[in-house]
């Protein structure tokens, strides 16, 4: 066995801390479906999100095939794949780590808005507090903030 019982029991209890706050952040952020009548009437199904930033998805018009849904997403993770080994293999390691400091802290701040909940104006709260945590995180290598 690689680590200790001690170690191993630590990393798993990390694990279902960890799957229990994803948990959480997704019950926060689920959409909520109501009923509107309108003037005339008719009865329509509303769905509200509550995504901070403008980070809601978009309101579909038309339903989209499966194969149109996997083939823009193949696209999508190619392109960004293809721009990654670009900008390693030109050496642009402050573009990378500004990339990624970027993705870390839109979605340190998206999980400390559903933390946040009871804070007034708990959205700039959590972003200057995960612009801060994904500084120290990229661009101070700590071993206690990278795991936190």
């Amino acid at each position: 066995m690689k680590h200790t019982w001690k170690i191993t029991s630590l990393l798993l209890g990390m694990f279902l801390l960890t799957q229990l706050i994803g948990l959480g952040v997704v019950g926060y952020y689920s959409p909520q479906t109501k009923q509107v009548v309108s003037a005339d009437g008719n009865v329509t199904n509303v769905t509200s999100y509550k995504i901070p930033y403008g980070l809601d998805p978009p309101e579909t018009l038309e339903p989209q095939s499966p194969a149109r849904i996997v083939s823009s997403l193949v696209f999508a993770f190619a392109i960004a794949i293809l721009l990654m080994l670009f900008l390693m293999k030109v050496r642009a390691e402050i573009i990378i780590r500004i990339w990624f400091f970027v993705v870390v802290a839109i979605s340190l701040a998206i999980s400390l808005n559903a933390a946040l909940f009871f804070v007034r104006q708990s959205a700039v709260v959590a972003l200057a507090l995960a612009i801060v945590l994904a500084y120290l995180k990229i661009f101070r290598r700590n071993l206690v903030v990278h795991n936190l």
